[in-house]
């Protein structure tokens, strides 16, 4: 298996969700996707030994094996907070590329 290039998730391996936020229409909510702490962790997405990663979807959140059910909402403001039952997970969007989630930075992955 060769490195994926900077930014870029790996070809094989990926979960569903991942598949599906990676390819996600962001014209509403520009913050659905994959999403890791640096360009290089975006080819440990799904893969063994891959940590800090966030996956966005419409209706999920999932960070690392954590998944929560949410309803992704616009952001106002480049803010969104999603709530599930007694939990908010804040996401804060400076640019197209740039998330942070719950007080994390990370930058966005495309695919292959």
């Amino acid at each position: 298996m060769t490195t994926p290039a900077m930014g870029i998730l790996p070809a094989d391996g990926l979960k569903p969700d991942t598949r599906l936020a990676a390819n996600a229409d962001r014209s509403e909510v520009g913050y659905l996707g994959v999403w890791a702490p640096t360009y290089d962790a975006c080819g440990t997405v799904d893969q063994a030994g891959g940590t800090g990663y966030v996956v966005i979807t419409k209706i999920s959140v999932r960070q690392g094996s954590e998944i929560t059910l949410v309803d992704a909402v616009p952001a106002t403001n480049g803010k969104a907070s999603l709530k599930a039952g007694d939990k908010t997970i804040e996401i804060a969007q400076a640019g197209t590329d740039v998330l942070n989630v719950n007080g994390t930075d990370l930058v966005r992955c495309t695919t292959p």
